[in-house]
């Protein structure tokens, strides 16, 4: 069992980094409300999306623009490759793991076996 924020920021970071989402123009970002909908993060973890998203972003691993009164997100270019050896290693800078891991609630270390499947995009 991990924190479960560090299990969302983990799954977030992968499906961003899967989906080539590295901001950019338009193709380049996701839309907030698409980030917990599938494709290697499920819904059930929407609920601890927003903080770790503010995690993230304050952290500046996270970048994004408004579009249509709605945020869209990327991963952060300048910091390619250090979102490379999170995806690879499970983990982020001693500070924001930290922070992560400052979490009550617990879910499964399974959750992040989705990370070692090969790329399909």
């Amino acid at each position: 069992m991990l924190p479960r924020k560090l299990v969302v920021a983990l799954l977030l970071i992968a499906k961003l980094e899967r989906h080539n989402m590295w901001g950019g123009r338009n193709k380049g970002y996701m839309w907030a409300s698409d980030l917990p909908k599938g494709r290697g993060l499920s819904e059930e973890f929407a609920d601890q999306l927003p903080d770790v998203i503010n995690d993230l972003y304050s952290d500046s691993l996270l970048i994004q623009k408004p579009s249509r009164s709605r945020r869209k997100y990327a991963l952060n270019p300048d910091r390619r490759r250090e979102i490379h050896d999170i995806v690879r290693t499970r983990r982020f800078s001693e500070k924001l793991h930290r922070v992560l891991s400052r979490n009550a609630r617990l879910s499964s270390a399974r959750h992040l076996d989705i990370l070692d499947q090969p790329k399909t995009i």
